[in-house]
């Protein structure tokens, strides 16, 4: 009996450490792309725009931003600001499971909590704060219905937006299993969006950590793409399946 306890304690903490190195994985993708160009407060609002932004910052130019009492004193409901924060929240989430600071991780991940709250009690249509809800819940261990509502509800609030299919699909791909079958037709043609966008390379990233089932209503959706679109697709899945192989030592 104590062996089986033990047995699927350690299967539980294994489940919730894959969840969450997946969404880490995600967020940094995130924030890689979705950092605004500027520290300064009165900068916050045009995060909106620059959402696509290459520009990353160090962990510490991150928890400066966060801990400025600029930012501290930002009105709850001015979304795009609080947006900003959120984003630089991500990526201390990760660093902090990386270094095994299990004090701070929490402490990240509470913060990103309040933040989403905040953001939705104010506008309950961002998309993108629905996101990371999802995210959130994955990251407790809590992949149920009500987890992939908030997926859903994402999806509601903006169907057709890229720069949040590119990360939606990242961030929930390897939990699709578990969705309804709504949901996995959605994140099928999300998929198919991004391929007719051009996005080869993140529509391969998002190929790379589906399942079986998942990659196999993939290519049926590959089946509305144009030939130049699969060669595309392909050349993109080969190049970072190379990348992401462990070296061979002889």
């Amino acid at each position: 009996m104590a062996r089986d306890v033990e047995l699927q304690t350690r299967s539980e903490l294994y489940a919730r450490r894959v969840a969450i190195l997946a969404i880490c994985a995600s967020a940094f993708f995130w924030a890689a792309r979705t950092l605004p160009k500027s520290l300064a407060v009165d900068r916050f609002r045009s995060v909106a725009a620059e959402l696509l932004s290459y520009e990353q910052y160090s962990s510490a130019s991150l928890a400066s931003m966060l801990s400025d009492q600029a930012a501290l004193n930002l009105d709850p409901c001015d979304t795009y600001a609080q947006r900003a924060l959120m984003l630089a929240e991500i990526p201390l989430v990760e660093l902090s499971l990386k270094r095994g600071a299990a004090a701070e991780f929490d402490s990240h991940v509470h913060a990103l909590e309040l933040r989403v709250e905040q953001i939705l009690r104010c506008n309950p249509r961002d998309s993108f704060a629905w996101l990371v809800a999802f995210n959130l819940r994955i990251i407790h261990g809590q992949l149920d219905v009500r987890t992939f509502q908030f997926l859903d509800t994402s999806y509601d609030t903006s169907p057709n937006e890229v720069w949040i299919a590119i990360r939606r699909l990242l961030a929930a791909m390897p939990f699709l299993d578990e969705a309804p079958p709504q949901t996995r037709a959605r994140a099928a043609s999300e998929f198919r969006l991004l391929v007719h966008n051009g996005l080869f390379d993140e529509a391969a990233r998002s190929y790379l950590v589906a399942s079986d089932s998942m990659r196999a209503m993939l290519m049926i959706e590959l089946q509305e793409a144009t030939q130049v679109e699969r060669e595309r697709l392909l050349r993109s899945l080969k190049s970072l399946d190379l990348v992401n192989q462990p070296s061979r030592r002889s």
